[in-house]
């Protein structure tokens, strides 16, 4: 995890359930960090994690997590961590009709979906796994993982559909979730966005730098976050740049990079 992020969220510890972290990326972007820097803080702080790949398959997320001192297999051995792979699920819409590949029950989770234009199968689906009885062992809260909802509507699914499951998915602890935006030119990604900011606690919004690319500055992410103190307070806002490194991701306001000052 990136102790630096910690200092700008303030909403961000573990006990604290039902948060909900939305992270979007426009298209010039890559966010996926954040999702390092949740996944891996909420497994070390003995929290269980349901974690539904729809962009990226579990070997990619364990490369990166063993970088940052964390074990994913273990975790995923152990019960703490359900990796549920939605690139396994999405084969089934991908084929030819009539091909005659064989497809498992779990397979076409996703192609009912878009048959029934609900995402209910699904959602019933991680419940069994945010439910699962896991022996004696307790952990300290539960945390749902999305790392694309955009792959979702890529497939067919109706963005109002896809607004209801996250909806019912706060229901059942904290989340963190990923959508990539490609920009005004979609004008359904846009409202779903929209819908989606209005609804979480927690919007983190990466973006390229307005300047073009530099070797120093990677990209600038603005906070917006909720009081869970005062209804219908304004949200705060914080905007941060960043830079990545191989173990690492520093974070400082914008033009006090070293390199510039």
């Amino acid at each position: 995890m990136f102790t630096d992020l910690n200092a700008h969220i303030v909403s961000s510890e573990p006990d604290s359930q039902g948060d909900f972290f939305l992270v979007t990326e426009a298209c010039d972007s890559d966010g996926s960090f954040i999702l390092h820097h949740f996944l891996t803080q909420y497994l070390k702080s003995s929290s269980k994690v349901v974690f539904l790949g729809l962009a990226q398959s579990f070997s990619h997320y364990n490369a990166v997590a063993q970088k940052l001192g964390v074990n994913l297999m273990a975790a995923r051995t152990s019960g703490q961590l359900d990796f549920i792979s939605g690139l396994q699920y999405s084969f089934p819409l991908m084929r030819e009709e009539g091909s005659s590949v064989q497809s498992s029950s779990q397979d076409t989770i996703l192609q009912d979906c878009i048959i029934s234009k609900s995402l209910h199968p699904l959602y019933k689906q991680l419940q069994k796994y945010i439910g699962k009885e896991t022996g004696t062992q307790t952990y300290d809260g539960t945390l749902l993982m999305i790392d694309d909802l955009s792959i979702l509507h890529s497939l067919g699914v109706e963005t109002s559909q896809i607004a209801n499951f996250m909806q019912y998915c706060q229901q059942s602890g904290s989340i963190v979730s990923l959508l990539h935006c490609d920009g005004d030119e979609d004008e359904e990604m846009l409202s779903l966005s929209t819908q989606l900011q209005h609804a979480c606690t927690c919007h983190l919004m990466i973006e390229g730098l307005p300047t073009g690319f530099s070797k120093d500055v990677h990209g600038q992410l603005t906070i917006r976050q909720k009081s869970s103190n005062v209804d219908n307070a304004r949200p705060s806002k914080k905007m941060l740049q960043f830079k990545i490194t191989d173990k690492n991701v520093s974070f400082f306001p914008a033009g006090t990079s070293s390199a510039v000052l």
